[in-house]
């Protein structure tokens, strides 16, 4: 699996909560503007991200050491 993979199988919204928040480090306020929605909403989906990459992207391709 790649990055590029393991984000294509999450929503939309989650997806661009992740990539806009943790990514390309946009502010809060301006994803919240971007996405139409509240700033829980926003930590919320970016949280399902990250847990979603998680459990889908093996630990090794992520350079780091299995657990």
């Amino acid at each position: 699996h790649t990055l590029r993979a393991c984000l294509d199988t999450m929503p939309e919204a989650h997806r661009a909560a992740f990539v806009l928040r943790d990514v390309q480090e946009w502010s809060m306020a301006a994803v919240c503007a971007h996405l139409g929605v509240t700033p829980t909403h926003v930590s919320v989906m970016a949280h399902r991200a990250r847990a979603h990459l998680h459990a889908r992207w093996p630990a090794a391709e992520r350079g780091l050491a299995p657990s």
